[in-house]
């Protein structure tokens, strides 16, 4: 009725010679139909961002409201048109016709809502296993330059407080140098230059130079001040260089400076290695350059940007870049456009404490011409299905049996076709681990090499490093596996079956009495009912839930840990209540996400999936996961399952 009253409106502001035309009602539908088409298209785009699987979709930059206001549009235009003369007889005088009309209509309704269906699916885990690719593609780096850089610093250190060096310039400051200290001091300078210095000179309290050797980057691209103990910058002279300026000291005070630069090669070819990012894959390091509003982004140069350049902190829009986030110490993923404007996935964060931050980053064309390849001849044959049963339904023959064998084929075509996406991206899933894992292997096997032929010419740091890379890469190993197991859990076939909560619980504490052992525990639980659920999966559930109420008590003199349920509106409400670390309420809402832990790894051991897992194995019974707690006072965590006494049979 709103759009008769509009509609009327409007005809009223058209003269009068032109609402008798018989033309004008033909013409207001064919805009009615184009603006409805363009405003469809617009909204679907918008929905499922379509301009990340097509980069030039044409209606891929329309927001929502204006997407809204060309349906309202078509719809007023339709309305126009029917108040015409003329204009509310029907196109279609054939019962054939409109039965061919409405089929062809559902047809291509079904074929566009699965089309966007599908790739709505296939988007989210496809940006999933992007993110996280990025995301950990981006903290490796991150480790590897803040690892190098305290590399450098501590040679740095090693050539500012070297005995003989300080002794012979102390001596050719007092004036009892015969020649000898000088020599030496430059020997001195020609070992560390053939030790990988591009530069190094040791200087007097004038800043005058007594003996240097190399040569040192006369006009850097950039500078960027680090936050590290010695005051290093990181320079760019066709690749990355660290200096330093450390004054010297010795027993009687002040001697004067070292100047020393370092070439970074690695840290340069690192970022020019996009090798498991893929062609488009690239890296940007920038620093913050002034403070407030005019505050600004110094860059280094990147792959497809190989100049220095500034940016500002924010885009057009007011809202802060990929980059102003990691520079506030901020980790996390986006999708945006860089400066290209193409539409990118991008992976942002810190470099440790060094003042810098660091951008990872891949086209979303790229990361998404796999799915595109297969999505358009699947979409060509979903629009071929669809007005071939159009002629049927045309012609009547068989019109019900033509239509289900049309059904049933398309159903089976998309069945294969997801069964094969699952398959390609479990497939995916194990290629990436493999590639993260062959890294990670010779990291362990170079240590362990490293360890025995030169564990006599290591001093206790290099050792200690030594010992830092090992638990690392083991520890990297762990969250693979988990995060594996973790996908894999939401594909594991479920086989339900009545069993005993109770039994269950006695099964799972003489798993976990290795855990126990030695501890003085006191152990509460109720008696427990019987439950309906795959077995095997809530028993990995009891397993997380009672190994974390043992840890979390491990610094308890008395660990008090209890179980116990209630019946609430056809729910098995279950409970485990410990009284250790616990935690504080405003964080509760991160325990059952993926790496989400509130306690550091040198407090309690783990890698933040058991409770992702624990969430993901109750959401699959259809119940509800949540905890409570407080800090220092103990936890209780709470997950649902259907009553079966209150259940249908």
């Amino acid at each position: 009725m709103a759009l008769q009253r509009i509609a009327g409106m409007l005809l009223r502001l058209l003269p009068g010679r032109l609402r008798g035309r018989p033309w004008l009602s033909a013409l207001l539908r064919l805009l009615a139909l184009g603006a409805g088409a363009a405003g469809a298209l617009a909204l679907a785009g918008y929905a499922v961002r379509a301009s990340l699987l097509f980069p030039g979709y044409i209606f891929g930059e329309v927001a929502a409201p204006a997407a809204f206001g060309l349906i309202l549009l078509a719809a007023a235009l339709w309305a126009m048109s029917r108040e015409l003369p003329g204009g509310r007889a029907t196109l279609l005088l054939r019962e054939d016709d409109r039965i061919a009309f409405a089929g062809a209509t559902v047809l291509f309704a079904v074929a566009a809502a699965t089309g966007l269906a599908t790739f709505a699916v296939l988007q989210d885990k496809v940006l999933s296993i992007a993110r996280e690719s990025v995301l950990a593609s981006q903290a490796r780096r991150a480790e590897t330059f803040v690892d190098f850089i305290e590399l450098r610093e501590s040679n740095a250190r090693i050539a500012a407080t070297r005995p003989a060096a300080l002794r012979n310039l102390r001596a050719i400051q007092a004036g009892r140098d015969d020649g000898s200290n000088l020599a030496n001091l430059n020997a001195v300078v020609a070992s560390f230059v053939r030790e990988g210095f591009s530069g190094i000179a040791y200087l007097d309290a004038g800043g005058r130079t007594v003996a240097g050797g190399g040569a040192f980057t006369a006009a850097p691209a950039i500078v960027a001040p680090l936050a590290t103990p010695g005051k290093a910058e990181l320079l760019w002279n066709g690749g990355y260089v660290l200096r330093h300026r450390i004054a010297l000291r010795d027993a009687e005070g002040e001697l004067g400076s070292l100047l020393a630069e370092q070439p970074m090669r690695v840290l340069t070819r690192l970022s020019q290695d996009t090798l498991r990012l893929g062609e488009t894959g690239d890296m940007g390091l920038c620093f913050r350059e002034g403070e407030g509003e005019s505050a600004r982004h110094r860059c280094f140069p990147e792959r497809f940007n190989p100049k220095v350049f500034s940016t500002a902190s924010a885009n057009a829009d007011g809202q802060p870049l990929p980059m102003t986030h990691a520079l506030r110490s901020e980790t996390g993923t986006v999708i945006s456009r860089d400066y290209r404007g193409r539409n990118v996935v991008a992976a942002y964060g810190p470099v440790g404490a060094l003042g810098l931050g660091m951008v990872v980053k891949i086209d979303a064309a790229e990361i998404f011409a796999p799915v595109r390849q297969q999505l358009l001849p699947a979409a060509a044959i979903l629009l071929l299905l669809a007005a071939a049963g159009a002629l049927l339904l045309r012609a009547r023959v068989k019109p019900l049996a033509a239509r289900l064998v049309d059904l049933n084929q398309d159903l089976n075509h998309r069945g294969a076709e997801l069964e094969a996406a699952n398959r390609e991206l479990e497939a995916f899933s194990y290629s990436v681990s493999h590639d993260l894992r062959a890294p990670l292997r010779h990291i362990s096997g170079f240590t362990d090499m490293l360890k025995e032929d030169c564990a006599g010419k290591l001093d206790e740091s290099g050792l200690r490093y030594l010992k830092i890379i090992s638990e690392a890469a083991a520890r990297m190993g762990t969250l693979i596996d988990d995060l594996l197991s973790f996908s894999r859990m939401g594909r594991v076939d479920m086989h339900r079956g009545r069993f005993s909560s109770a039994e269950l619980v006695k099964e799972v504490l003489a798993q976990i009495e290795s855990e126990t052992r030695g501890r003085r525990i006191e152990w509460t639980i109720d008696g427990l009912p019987e439950a309906l659920g795959d077995r095997a999966l809530l028993r990995q559930v009891w397993v997380n839930l009672l190994s974390n109420a043992v840890k979390y008590t491990g610094r308890r003199e008395t660990a008090k840990i209890s179980v116990s349920f209630r019946r609430d509106k056809g729910e098995l409400v279950f409970c485990v209540q410990d009284n250790g670390a616990g935690f504080e309420m405003e964080f509760a809402g991160k325990l059952f996400g993926v790496f989400q832990r509130l306690h550091r790894q040198d407090q309690f051991e783990g890698t933040g999936i058991g409770l992702a897992n624990v969430r993901r194995i109750v959401a699959r019974h259809g119940g509800r996961t949540w905890a409570e707690g407080r800090k220092d006072e103990g936890a209780s965590f709470y997950f649902t399952l259907p009553d079966i006494e209150e259940s249908p049979t």
